[in-house]
């Protein structure tokens, strides 16, 4: 039976600088995520040493080893998403060119709805007393905004009252509206299916707004995503410092 770090038992073996470095490689190859427990089972098992949780994690820390929540990733996901889109921007640029449109004369944007309940307890506060409850407001009201974030142009956010056809073509016309200086406007949003609706289609295409669709399954890919969780996440700062102390 092994010993662990720092509980007696005689000597206490630690991992050699070879062994250290055949250990990073074992990790580094079977796999890409880990758990604390799969590492000390492996440990175990390769070398015979078993070290406590708390030393393990300095071990890992100190061999550039992140400790994260992996952001999940879908697995009908194409694995040329980028790849995907980079390409039907570069179409879309390639028309625009052949119209006669000089780049300066066109508006960039990143479109993208998110839903924010007005009432929310996602806040984690510090006290002395433990598990004790505090009443907040759980009404389940939300409100719900499109996001029109420009590369190049006037960026807006609109509220919406849900992401249907008639919603999208209000909003459509009020960002057309907002970028009168370009000849044309080219949108990037994701793949709902109100955004494929032929009403929708044709009415940015009569504008000369060209809807460029990201690869499905792949959200992340625009950076909106990134923009509406730092939002969220001042919005929630901020309405923790709004309340009374």
């Amino acid at each position: 039976m092994f010993s662990k770090q720092g509980q007696g038992g005689g000597a206490r073996r630690r991992l050699s600088s070879a062994e250290a470095s055949r250990l990073q490689q074992l990790l580094s190859h079977k796999q890409t995520f880990w758990g604390l427990d799969e590492m000390a089972r492996l440990l175990t098992t390769e070398f015979g040493i078993s070290y406590s949780l708390r030393h393990l994690r300095r071990l890992l820390k100190a061999m550039g080893m992140f400790h994260y929540k992996p952001q999940p990733v879908d697995y009908r996901r194409d694995p040329e998403a980028a790849k995907c889109l980079q390409q039907r921007l570069q179409a879309t640029f390639d028309v625009l060119h052949l119209q006669g449109i000089a780049p300066s004369k066109i508006c960039i944007g990143l479109a993208d709805e998110t839903g924010n309940y007005l009432h929310c307890n996602t806040a984690r506060m510090w006290s002395f007393h433990k598990k004790i409850a505090r009443k907040v407001n759980t009404s389940k009201v939300k409100i719900n905004t499109l996001g029109f974030y420009a590369l190049q142009g006037h960026s807006a956010s609109f509220c919406i009252s849900s992401s249907c056809q008639e919603e999208l073509l209000r909003v459509l016309s009020l960002i057309r509206n907002l970028q009168k200086d370009y000849q044309a406007v080219v949108l990037i949003w994701d793949n709902l299916p109100a955004h494929h609706a032929k009403a929708v289609e044709k009415w940015a295409y009569q504008h000369q707004i060209y809807l460029v669709y990201n690869a499905a399954y792949a959200p992340d890919i625009n950076p909106i995503e990134k923009i509406w969780k730092q939002l969220k996440k001042s919005n929630e700062q901020a309405r923790v410092d709004s309340q009374p102390r």
